[in-house]
């Protein structure tokens, strides 16, 4: 379900913009899968099951949120939508420090920390409980925000909106009428062409992000092919 746009609505956003986000998000929903299988002949190595998996749970839920958030927009419900898009952005940090980190991996040749890190992301959680811990989401934004320049301005301004300040409740539901001294609260209030050039900002380039590190992660499959029989060689 793409995020729909109404030039006469919002005459000041950009409609590029708009197309840009609905192609990113249509090229990631063409890539998912409802099961990942090691079909190759000879059968792939684990880590490249693993990775795998861990791209499609990422598109899975990416797709979700995105189709959820179009729903929200188009329901007058902008906090939800503004919730949503922090998730995505969550979701483009994740697997970018895991790009990141397998790549400095291979570099070194350090194959069973390549499968450490592909394990840790999807058995891991952040309850103090949990036998695996994953990293922390605000280090990965940081190094994310290092290659992507405005990653983490645009997380702070969708957290802005998610949180009950004033930009995720009065900024987005208030409105008040000077004449008749009357605080009008109603969602309508919060859908205009500065919310949603903020929602299309941050959704182009966590999107994108998704999208160029789910390519780096593809490309690195021989790599991992080369690393695997070599470290079975040698056990």
């Amino acid at each position: 379900m793409e995020l729909k746009y109404d030039n006469t609505k919002f005459p000041e956003t950009d409609p590029k913009l708009v197309d840009v986000v609905n192609r990113l998000y249509a090229e990631l929903k063409a890539k998912r899968v409802s099961a990942v299988v090691p079909s190759s002949n000879p059968i792939a190595p684990k880590v490249i099951w693993m990775v795998q998996s861990f791209i499609q749970l990422t598109i899975h839920r990416a797709v979700d949120l995105f189709e959820a958030l179009s729903v929200s927009w188009e329901s007058s419900k902008p906090s939800v939508a503004f919730v949503l898009a922090r998730a995505i952005i969550e979701n483009a940090a994740t697997i970018f420090d895991l790009q990141d980190q397998i790549e400095n991996h291979i570099k070194l040749g350090e194959f069973t920390k390549i499968h450490e890190a592909v394990h840790v992301r999807l058995m891991g959680g952040l309850d103090k409980e949990s036998p695996i811990l994953v990293p922390n989401i605000l280090n990965a934004i940081d190094k994310a925000d290092k290659k992507y320049k405005t990653f983490r301005e645009h997380y702070e301004i969708m957290s802005e909106f998610a949180h009950p300040n004033y930009s995720g409740m009065h900024g987005l539901y208030g409105k008040i009428d000077q004449e008749r001294l009357t605080f009008h609260i109603k969602g309508e209030n919060g859908i205009n062409d500065i919310t949603l050039s903020f929602l299309l900002y941050s959704l182009s380039v966590s999107l994108f992000v998704i999208r160029d590190s789910i390519h780096n992660l593809e490309s690195l499959y021989p790599a991992f092919w080369y690393l695997s029989d070599l470290h079975n060689s040698n056990s």
